[in-house]
């Protein structure tokens, strides 16, 4: 039976066919996801919304994290950077350092938001790199 033979029998072409199915979501499932956590100077909802951002990055995800300039006054960035296990908290002042990363990132997470940037968001104003 050559290649042929095999391409024309059904049964067997179906199996091929899944195994190359099964194959590529294994890898898929196997990628780190990546996520752009951007903290806002929201403190309702911070300590639920680090839990649900320590969760992910304990399911592997490889986090990068933003925060606006209100939010290094209200947020702890040690207690941030500590339970994300991230090396670096990236502000105004070096977020062009991101845009590469944001070019591949699979979501961009916003665990607590303040009114004032969903206003902001809705109205399509992007004065400060988080939005």
């Amino acid at each position: 039976m050559d290649l042929k033979d095999l391409v024309n029998n059904k049964e067997v072409f179906d199996l091929l066919v899944q195994r190359i199915i099964d194959e590529v979501i294994k890898r898929l499932n196997n990628q780190p996801k990546t996520a752009l956590v951007c903290f806002t100077g929201a403190a309702i909802g911070y300590t639920n919304g680090l839990k649900a951002m320590e969760k992910l990055r304990k399911d592997g995800w490889q986090l990068k994290v933003l925060v606006t300039d209100s939010s290094k006054q209200v947020l702890d960035l040690e207690k941030i950077k500590k339970t994300l296990d991230v090396d670096q908290v990236y502000t105004n002042d070096n977020a062009a350092e991101l845009k590469e990363f944001v070019k591949t990132v699979d979501e961009i997470i916003l665990p607590t938001l303040t009114i004032n940037t969903a206003a902001k968001i809705a109205h399509g104003i992007a004065d400060t790199p988080v939005l």
